[in-house]
């Protein structure tokens, strides 16, 4: 089985989740990857769509497709999933550049908390990010760093429902 995804609204992908086969939809899996059948018969594919793996809310879409040797066409089947943003997130985002005003894209953005890592994400091809974590009294940890620049950090508080915004000019290595 494949799937293949027409996003809805950009997102940022946790690391360490598995995808369906290598496939970019990693908040949908199925039980099975393969399954031989004789002719005549027919079995049952669990479909899972796990807003866990996401971070940030949103609308979601995916096609599964089965890739068979049979002479029979197969529909293939749209999937979509709404995630909402629990009250207690915040959203924190902002755009990286590098110096004053050239957009930098694909720089690593890492969320910390008291030395612990929350998620990391990278800026898209407008050099911004968007990244939903559960709000804290504690202050919020935002570093950024690119090869060929000097990293950087600022400390953000974060509101229940609210949004922090965290904006990064990055200056090259000597």
């Amino acid at each position: 089985m494949t799937t293949r995804t027409s996003p809805i609204y950009g997102v940022s992908i946790l690391p360490g989740t598995d995808q369906c086969d290598g496939d970019d939809v990693r908040w949908l899996s199925t039980s099975s990857k393969k399954v031989t059948l004789a002719p005549g018969h027919s079995t049952r594919v669990r479909v899972t769509a796990d807003a866990r793996t996401l971070t940030a809310p949103g609308g979601y879409a995916a096609t599964l497709s089965m890739i068979d040797d049979s002479p029979y066409r197969n529909a293939p089947v749209p999937v979509t999933l709404k995630a909402t943003a629990p009250a207690s997130y915040t959203e924190i985002t902002g755009t990286v550049t590098a110096g004053s005003r050239t957009k930098l894209p694909g720089a690593k953005v890492t969320l910390s908390r008291g030395g612990k890592e929350l998620v990391t994400t990278t800026t898209n091809a407008e050099g911004v990010y968007h990244v939903w974590v559960k709000s804290s009294a504690d202050r919020t940890t935002v570093t950024v760093s690119s090869d060929g620049y000097v990293s950087s950090s600022q400390q953000v508080k974060t509101v229940a429902g609210g949004r922090t915004t965290a904006d990064f000019a990055l200056q090259r290595t000597e």
